[in-house]
């Protein structure tokens, strides 16, 4: 044994050949458009979504946007969207532009005829339509996706072949045609607070380097707006002093104060007298 021992130290150690990975059916297929999309020069895009929220089980509308954008490598072109966030008795109307002339993408304010630098990237698309993974891939974001299954569901989707993701950003499904044209994808919530989203595509058509001209997408605020400070734009400035309108410990709510319930209906508290009340206080931004 000893012998058998010394020789094992003498002779050279054969190193351990890693197993080969087999790809799987679907990893095949989405590297094949992987490789598509992040050689494209450039994207023109043209999408509806649907955002919803759930909460204890309860699947809520949020809202809907609609994007149209025509982006080009580097740094170049334009995006408009439209829409409008309904949430618990609150309504807001979204208009938002974007325009990027070689140097800086900057996101444009027609109404108050301001605009914003947002870097010299477009990494700021992805918290546009956050999840739609061949954008992040064209942008340039690294997608760590753990696995690919082909899927396809009739009822929802009829005639299209999806592919389910999962990734360390999240889950989505890639619903294609018969052509592999992409039609629609299926955005799963990151966790809680964090919406949902349908995303039909209109249209959707990558560009080759041939087929871009720089110098026409190349476009500039007007010159006579207003160029705004990214931190005093988003929520630089003086502080809100929100504790103002705080009632002081021991005081009752008055009767008339009216909240909106998980439901999306209006009660008061005039309508709670007597009865047990759990609050639950939190926060959506």
């Amino acid at each position: 044994m000893l012998a058998a021992l010394l020789l094992s130290f003498a002779l050279p150690q054969a190193e351990a050949v890693p197993a080969q990975k087999t790809l799987t059916p679907g990893m095949a297929w989405f590297q094949k458009f992987e490789k598509q999309w992040s050689s494209a020069t450039g994207i023109r895009l043209e999408v509806s979504a649907n955002l919803t929220l759930t909460m204890q089980d309860t699947k809520m509308p949020l809202g809907t946007l609609d994007l149209d954008l025509l982006f080009a490598k580097p740094l170049h072109g334009r995006m408009d969207m439209q829409g409008k966030i309904d949430f618990m008795g609150q309504s807001q109307e979204i208009s938002m532009s974007s325009c990027a002339d070689g140097e800086t993408l900057w996101m444009v304010d027609h109404e108050e005829k301001s605009a914003i630098p947002m870097g010299d990237d477009f990494s700021s698309n992805g918290e546009i339509l956050p999840g739609f993974v061949p954008l992040l891939i064209w942008d340039g974001e690294d997608i760590q996706v753990k696995e690919v299954n082909m899927v396809q569901d009739e009822k929802t989707h009829p005639g299209l072949r999806g592919l389910h993701l999962l990734s360390e950003e999240g889950e989505s499904t890639l619903w294609f045609d018969s052509k592999n044209n992409l039609k629609h994808c299926s955005v799963a919530s990151g966790g809680m607070g964090e919406p949902e989203m349908e995303i039909s595509v209109t249209s959707l058509e990558w560009l080759s380097k041939k087929q871009v001209d720089l110098q026409a997408l190349a476009q500039s605020p007007p010159e006579d707006y207003e160029v705004m400070d990214m931190e005093v734009a988003f929520g630089g400035g003086e502080e809100e002093d929100f504790t103002k309108d705080l009632l002081p410990v021991g005081k009752a709510v008055p009767a008339s104060t009216s909240f909106i319930r998980m439901d999306d209906t209006q009660a008061d508290f005039a309508s709670l007298r007597g009865k047990t009340v759990l609050v639950n206080f939190w926060f959506y931004h």
